[in-house]
């Protein structure tokens, strides 16, 4: 059976991000049996198993054969269909910066509101990537400040992202799928 394990952490703001937008949504759609969730932090032999080396990521098994270890959000439908065994998946990748343009631009301020809500998610997940491989001493660079510096960043970056998401619940704003 082929099945989507979603990695997370209870701490992590882009993890609650792709739960409520690609994971719950997908399990409405799939089918609860098609869905696993594992807290990285609480079963790290799990997370290293599928080698996850950052939250969230999705991993997607053909029984026991890994066919997609992937960081960031997904393309539900296409995940969907290939969960049920329809189709193969292509071109499913996570969102970038770039993919945000079209809704930064918008006349509606919702739509601009979700490209800054995106934005911030994806620039968080790329500073807590770099702060793991710099913990890890695996940094292709020196950094030019402090690491308090960094956690100073990494902190108003989570209180930020909760504050756009209990605003978009006060709003009535869709966060993008």
């Amino acid at each position: 059976m082929r099945k989507l394990i979603f990695f997370h952490a209870s701490w992590c703001p882009p993890c609650r991000f792709c739960e409520k937008q690609f994971i719950a949504p997908l399990e409405e759609l799939v089918g609860a049996e098609h869905i696993e969730r594992v807290d990285a932090w609480k079963e790290p032999h799990r997370a290293e198993k599928y080698h996850v080396e950052k939250l969230p990521t999705v991993v997607l098994l053909d029984g026991d054969k890994v066919y997609m270890n992937r960081t960031g959000a997904i393309e539900i439908d296409k995940v969907a269909e290939w969960l049920k065994g329809e189709k193969i998946m292509d071109n499913c990748r996570p969102m970038e910066l770039k993919d945000t343009v079209e809704m930064m631009n918008s006349d509606d301020y919702k739509e601009r509101f979700k490209a800054e809500y995106c934005q911030t998610v994806i620039r968080y997940g790329k500073l807590k990537y770099m702060l793991e491989r710099w913990d890890d001493g695996n940094l292709n660079f020196n950094p030019t400040c402090p690491r308090s510096t960094y956690n100073i960043q990494i902190k108003a970056m989570t209180d930020y992202i909760a504050i756009l998401e209990a605003r978009a619940v006060m709003e009535g704003i869709e966060l993008p799928k």
